[in-house]
């Protein structure tokens, strides 16, 4: 295995800044640094949130200045039409971000310059299964833009796992949501025999990654008729991300993130189209460090997720 194939979907609008900062543009460090991202949150927990030995490990994957990538990463079919877009669906703004469009599709390939860096190209692969599972690219790619699905695979990989976790198409939201379970715990496993690195147990880390913290649920719309819960999938990306936004105003806390001081939200919104149905995946790496700045309620950011999921009150 040297190099594996993918054929991909645009979920929700991809709000990418080209050169200028403003007209959209798909190129490979969009996702490359996303994919950074997520090598960091599977590898945290061995190294205990030492940024030091994070650098290294992620530099042999991806490089640094004084290294090249051993993973080399190209994309094609990158002619995507536009459109302008409300980032925040759930208000009447008078501004729109360009982005590309949703269905339509573009390829992905990840290879390695050298035989012995095949390890290196499989943890790049799990980092880049987290990244479409769990994450998108892009501006607010934390709350449901950037989404992008697979669509075809080609490649030959050692682990059958990880090809079976990209292939299995999940039909229900406990298939999605037992699939993303399944891949976290792969990525748990990989992670340690990738890295010889001494365990650290640093309680304060300045990158999110997952640990026993970690909160995932799979999101689908509903309602209570009397004392019997309806669920179902959302009708449209739109109205996906909408429901989540409006359901996140309810909880207003700096814990979910801040311009001024600049924080990143901990918590992430995905959305996952299966067929022509839609769900959303959210996420929460909690109880990471935040700016001291902030006086974040992480109880805020637990009753929102319980929010989320259907309640049935007994008469």
């Amino acid at each position: 295995m040297d190099k594996v194939s993918f054929e991909l979907e645009v979920v929700t609008p991809l709000f990418l800044g080209g050169a200028d900062g403003k007209t959209a543009e798909l190129r490979p460090p969009s996702i490359r640094g996303a994919m950074r991202f997520w090598f960091r949150a599977m590898m945290g927990r061995i190294v205990g949130g030492d940024i030091k030995a994070m650098k290294e490990l992620e530099a042999d994957v991806f490089g640094d200045t004084d290294k090249a990538s051993s993973v080399i990463l190209r994309l094609g079919n990158v002619n995507l039409n536009k459109d302008s877009y409300n980032p925040l669906p759930h208000k009447s703004t008078g501004f729109k971000f360009e982005g590309f469009k949703p269905d339509q599709k573009f390829n992905l390939t990840l290879s390695v310059r050298s035989s012995k860096d095949v390890q290196n190209l499989e943890i790049a692969v799990m980092s880049f299964l987290l990244l479409v599972n769990l994450g998108g690219i892009g501006k607010r790619s934390r709350r449901g833009f950037g989404s992008l699905r697979i669509l075809k695979f080609d490649g030959e990989l050692s682990d059958k796992k990880i090809k079976s976790l990209i292939t299995n198409q999940p039909k229900s939201r406990q298939e999605l949501e037992n699939q993303i379970v399944s891949l976290i715990h792969l990525a748990s496993s990989k992670s340690s025999g990738f890295a010889d690195v001494k365990r650290k147990t640093h309680s304060n880390s300045s990158f999110p990654y997952i640990n026993q913290n970690f909160q995932m649920i799979v999101v689908e719309k509903w309602k209570k008729d009397k004392n019997v819960i309806i669920e179902q999938p959302y009708d449209t990306w739109e109205e996906a991300i909408k429901d989540i936004m409006l359901k996140m105003r309810n909880y207003k806390d700096e814990v979910f993130g801040s311009a001024t001081p600049r924080q990143a939200s901990p918590l992430l919104a995905k959305v996952h189209k299966i067929e022509d149905a839609y769900r959303v995946v959210v996420s929460a790496f909690m109880n990471t460090s935040i700016n001291s700045q902030l006086k974040g309620d992480w109880k805020k950011m637990e009753d929102f997720i319980q929010s989320l999921l259907p309640n049935v009150t007994k008469q």
